[in-house]
């Protein structure tokens, strides 16, 4: 009998919690032996073996699939895995007592009031870039809970950025804890990625590479219950929506909103950032589906000048809370650079402050020649309906 992978999941999530009541599994429990017995006592559902094992492991960590009605979008049901971390106290001023979302209390509406003794926080690099992540706060930083895109076209050097923005983030604020979700590498590979980086002691790094396919949400579910993250890199979320598939057992797009839902849910309960890198189309557009548009507060583009394409620079095409449509140019030291330690991101601060000065200039021009335009056209209009007697020599 074929069924739908809701009722797959509906079917041996209530078999797990008899079985399992308490989400302790067996000790010593194979998985294929398992197997066998969710088939033997559910022989009317057809579960494969990687369905099976990914979701009774993901019901042992404390998460299941469990299908929401008051959670979708269109026809698709939006699951939302269980955060179980402590949230930090700037999160749970905001969203106080976690409430069942289906129970039939009435709803409570929100209301524009600040929130008593609520700091919003700012992690800085203490570099140029500081300026255009945030502008709620005079030194600027990425602030908590934002979710910012990072894309490029390949080879452009997206990863090797961001690897050395971490470790400035890191040196500012030794207590961040930053996490590297890396699906694409190898360790061989990230280790000719760290000879050219600067140190990254004390940042953690999850290979997804080392894990079984169908392993990897639960992995992912587990390390992010791990400690309180403050800033997440995705290194690469389409990447990483490809080789969840095995996992979840569901479409890409599902998939994908899982993957969003995830990254929510660590906004809501945690205050974690997350940096999400992507791959862009051959037309310039960011990859993949347009679920990641909707929680993203900013979309930073790493380029390279048409002119010149030994320079990179960093623009934003949408910020919600910094600077966007501004180029910052940018270089990494290699070993031996005299202007600093190897890795080390050097930001054109004379270049930027001159096209920030040119654009001014623009914006300016562009105002002064409008006040002109408006102030003729009223003269004109002005003079239309003095109608003809007045001595037009002399009107001002």
């Amino acid at each position: 009998m074929k069924v739908s992978t809701e009722l797959k999941r509906s079917a041996l999530y209530d078999y797990l919690c008899q079985k399992f009541p308490d989400r302790k599994l067996t000790p010593g429990l194979v998985m294929t032996d398992f197997e066998i017995q969710v088939r033997t006592d559910i022989p009317d559902v057809d579960m494969s073996y990687g369905f099976i094992s990914a979701q009774t492991k993901a019901y042992a960590a404390g998460w299941i699939h469990e299908v929401k009605p008051l959670k979708t979008y269109g026809s698709t049901n939006a699951y939302i895995p269980k955060i179980t971390h402590t949230a930090s106290p700037m999160i749970e001023a905001i969203i106080g007592e976690t409430k069942d979302p289906h129970t039939d209390e009435e709803l409570e509406l929100d209301d524009f009031k600040e929130i008593p003794g609520l700091e919003i926080e700012h992690y800085r690099t203490g570099k140029l870039i500081d300026k255009m992540l945030s502008t709620f706060d005079p030194l600027g930083g990425i602030m908590s809970t934002v979710n910012f895109q990072v894309a490029a076209e390949p080879g452009v050097g997206k990863t090797l950025l961001t690897m050395c923005m971490t470790h400035d983030f890191k040196k500012q604020n030794p207590d961040m804890n930053i996490l590297i979700v890396n699906s694409e590498m190898s360790k061989a590979l990230i280790q000719a990625y760290i000879r050219k980086s600067p140190d990254l002691t004390g940042v953690d790094l999850l290979l997804l590479r080392k894990y079984k396919p169908d392993e990897l949400s639960h992995i992912l579910i587990k390390m992010f219950n791990k400690k309180k993250w403050h800033l997440i890199i995705l290194d690469s979320f389409q990447d990483l929506v490809q080789k969840l598939q095995e996992s979840l057992d569901m479409n890409l797009s599902k998939i994908e909103l899982w993957l969003v839902n995830l990254i929510s849910e660590m906004n809501n309960t945690c205050g974690t950032s997350f940096l999400c890198i992507n791959h862009v189309n051959k037309d310039g557009s960011a990859a993949g589906k347009s679920f990641l548009k909707h929680i993203l507060d900013g979309m930073m583009e790493v380029r390279r000048d048409e002119n010149d394409k030994t320079q990179r620079f960093v623009t934003f095409s949408k910020n919600r809370v910094g600077l966007d449509s501004v180029n910052m140019y940018y270089e990494i030291l290699g070993e031996g650079d005299p202007r600093g330690m190897k890795g080390e991101v050097i930001w054109d601060e004379e270049r930027y402050e001159r096209i920030h000065e040119q654009k001014k200039f623009l914006e300016n021009s562009k105002r002064h020649v409008n006040q002109e335009l408006n102030q003729f056209e009223s003269s004109r209009h002005a003079m239309q309906e003095a109608g003809p007697g007045i001595d037009q020599d002399n009107f001002d």
